[in-house]
């Protein structure tokens, strides 16, 4: 879905006055903070979500391609190291308080799923109204899945780096410029832009962006008001960027960790708040829990 305009600035009384102050016009619900990530239904005089929602972004534990300092994209042959799968189970412990009655949505891809159903095995039961009909449950969501990174993708950073000098430069220093052939090799020229005699380039990063769009179309039409979702690192900061709105430029200006949580709560304006950023606390706190709000 398109980013609507910026979200308009709502009320005028005194306090809320001195909040616009403090907090550039953000209030405690979101209004104010970003640009909307969904349009409103019909003419626009109703708001576009039935009520306030709160998205909980998790990052996969540590795969094996992770620990081997290999480039993973979309491949689904990396699975979970014996690390990861501590720090999934601590994520679910860590959780396992919190009520999702969205359910969880996690990328296809296998060192993703994983770690979703290990958190979710944890789970207290969910109410019988949840999200889906039915108690709330992992569901697989296509946009969620890393994106594929073409002829880097399997390759070892160190090896990729010589073998590539020029495009994995680009990859790690302008990302938004890192280009390829969905089905071959691409050397990086200084046109980066149109078809290449070869056949049509792909930016993954660009397309990435788009793909986020329709990842927080989906997950936030789900009913539910908090729904956790289990992807990449680079999903993850495709959808915390776009929620900020901020371009693909700005891929490398956020990280997010091996179990990392990131939360974002959107009015029923559809306007964004980032209330946490990558916090490692359960994979690095002994026994860290987090209490339901």
């Amino acid at each position: 879905m398109p980013l609507r305009p910026f979200c308009e600035q709502r009320g005028s009384s005194a306090s809320e006055a001195e909040t616009d102050l403090t907090t550039g016009g953000a209030y405690a619900n979101g209004s104010g903070a970003a640009a909307a990530l969904v349009e409103p239904p019909g003419n626009g005089n109703t708001p576009p979500l039935d009520e306030p929602k709160e998205i909980w972004l998790v990052r996969h534990g540590q795969s094996e391609w992770n620990a081997a300092s290999r480039i993973q994209g979309d491949t689904n042959e990396s699975d979970l190291t014996e690390k990861g799968v501590t720090q999934a189970t601590q994520m679910g412990n860590a959780l396992k308080g919190v009520l999702f009655d969205g359910g969880c949505y996690t990328s296809p891809v296998k060192r993703a799923s994983t770690t979703a159903h290990i958190v979710w095995s944890t789970r207290r039961d969910e109410p019988a109204t949840a999200a889906f009909g039915e108690p709330a449950s992992v569901k697989p969501l296509w946009e969620l899945k890393e994106m594929n990174l073409l002829h880097l993708q399997g390759m070892k950073n160190a090896d990729a780096a010589v073998q590539y000098e020029k495009s994995y430069r680009i990859w790690r220093e302008t990302p938004h410029n890192f280009c390829g052939l969905e089905h071959g090799e691409l050397a990086h020229d200084d046109d980066d832009e149109g078809d290449d005699e070869q056949g049509q380039k792909v930016y993954p990063v660009r397309e990435l962006w788009t793909r986020a769009q329709v990842a927080w179309g989906k997950v936030l039409s789900s009913p539910g008001s908090r729904t956790l979702v289990v992807s990449h690192k680079s999903t993850l900061r495709a959808m915390v960027c776009v929620a900020l709105g901020l371009p693909p430029e700005a891929f490398r200006s956020i990280d997010i960790n091996n179990g990392g949580i990131t939360v974002i709560r959107v009015d029923r304006e559809g306007c964004p708040m980032l209330v946490k950023m990558n916090d490692t606390s359960v994979v690095t706190i002994e026994n860290f829990e987090f209490v339901s709000a």
